[in-house]
């Protein structure tokens, strides 16, 4: 069957399948050829039959939701449109369970196509005489698929694409500090993010094979945010979850974050960037497993449109969101308790890191 074919979910008495249909874009005049198989399906013989072709009656299509709707029609309808007259193949009887193969040639000017677009086109076969008591013209088998017309004087627009290149971690800045005399150090929950930041890690290969490509980079703040703060100093907890920040050790990673930091800046400058929201929430899991409350703070929080940090300092324990119903552009993000000035990374200006 053409993968773009679809068979009716009502029971006839035979299968239409279709094996070819050439050309599989018309652009100018020609004939259109479709190759095909019959088969009969029923518990009794299928009486002499005729193979015609229908246009849809609206015209070219130019939505997938109107493609949705033809692949679900079931009974042949005024919307298949007229049989084309006069190109249809005739079809011997066919004993219970038989098979047999059928070619229809349709000069193109014939299917009345007004334009470029896709067309449904539906191929039926219907009964020739009156036998087994029913009347010509009862509808024995159909298919539906689409045929795509493109003349070579069409001018239509380019369609945009891009690629989108992500650069995500794992979050791993803990909601922890330890405080000195003179500094605020945030605990990593663990110190891989440095082999990831340095030469030849899976971050910078990340941000390396994406400079210079034609691509919409899509950043978690949160990365960013965590980037900064190893190059300000950091601390590394002893074992992951351990909540004593006197036992955290001293990051190496300073140098690797900064290198990662200024490769980051050189391969987005120019570039579309897409800030997702804080640490990349996977919103649909939690939804599904932390009960009836969180499922309806979720739905709240999508009213409101997205969360992000505003900048302000906070000193709760926990993450703090702020930001409700933001208009488009507002670039604020989300922080984390025990960040401090210069720890904060955001995104500002199409292809801009903010500093």
């Amino acid at each position: 069957m053409s993968p773009a074919a679809h068979a009716p979910s009502r029971r006839y008495p035979v299968s239409v399948e279709l094996t070819s249909l050439t050309p599989a874009v018309i652009r100018q005049g020609g004939e259109l050829r479709i190759s095909g198989r019959v088969t009969n399906t029923s518990g009794r013989r299928v009486g002499a039959a005729r193979i015609g072709v229908r246009i849809g009656a609206s015209g070219a299509i130019d939505t997938r939701g109107g493609l949705a709707t033809v692949a679900r029609r079931t009974p042949l309808t005024r919307a298949d449109g007229p049989e084309v007259a006069d190109r249809t193949a005739r079809l011997a009887p066919l004993p219970t369970g038989a098979e047999r193969g059928f070619r229809l040639t349709v000069p193109v000017p014939d299917l009345g196509l007004d334009g470029a677009g896709a067309y449904a086109l539906t191929v039926h076969v219907v009964r020739a005489d009156g036998a087994d008591g029913a009347g010509a013209g009862t509808v024995l088998g159909l298919i539906r698929t689409h045929l795509s017309a493109y003349p070579d004087a069409t001018r239509l627009e380019p369609l945009r694409t891009t690629v989108l290149w992500p650069v995500l971690d794992a979050p791993r800045m803990e909601a922890l500090t330890l405080r000195t005399q003179d500094s605020v150090l945030p605990v990593f929950r663990d110190d891989q993010l440095t082999a990831a930041f340095g030469p030849g890690g899976r971050l910078r290969r990340l941000v390396e094979m994406g400079k210079g490509r034609p691509v919409t980079w899509v950043l978690d703040p949160d990365l960013i945010v965590q980037a900064r703060a190893m190059v300000a100093g950091y601390r590394v907890a002893r074992t992951p979850g351990d909540t004593d920040p006197l036992r955290a050790t001293e990051g190496k990673g300073d140098e690797a974050a900064a290198g990662w930091l200024a490769a980051l800046r050189a391969a987005v400058r120019g570039r579309e960037v897409i800030a997702l929201p804080y640490a990349d929430p996977d919103l649909a899991s939690l939804a599904r497993g932390g009960g009836a409350p969180l499922a309806g703070l979720l739905r709240r929080a999508s009213r409101t449109g997205r969360a992000w940090w505003t900048g302000r300092w906070a000193s709760t324990r926990a993450p703090v969101w702020a930001g409700r119903g933001r208009r488009a552009g507002r670039r604020d993000r989300p922080v984390r308790q025990g960040a401090r000035p210069g720890h904060g990374a955001g995104l500002g200006r199409r292809g801009d890191l903010r500093r």
